[in-house]
């Protein structure tokens, strides 16, 4: 038989994704799934999907890594980032 087991790793690279305000992805990263590894890259994440993201991670202590490379995201949603790791105020 199969054994079903919870995703570690989601790779969502290359989709097209932005949230616009949607909370779907947020809240599935906020409920702390399994999830170790999430690639989000080369999607159309803005500084406001980093905002959310970065709201998320905060009551998530499973995902270790997160790739965000070549999305459309300015220094400002990387200070989400930020505030959302270390635990600094924006």
């Amino acid at each position: 038989t199969l054994v079903s087991s919870p995703a570690r790793k989601l790779n969502l690279r290359g989709n097209h994704i932005r949230t616009n305000g949607c909370s779907i992805l947020p809240d599935y990263i906020a409920s702390n799934p399994p999830l170790t590894h999430l690639c989000l890259g080369y999607n159309h994440l803005v500084d406001d999907d980093l905002r959310m993201i970065s709201m998320a991670l905060k009551t998530n202590d499973r995902l270790k890594e997160l790739h965000l490379k070549r999305n459309d995201y300015t220094a400002i949603g990387i200070k989400w980032l930020e505030v959302a790791v270390r635990g600094l105020r924006p």
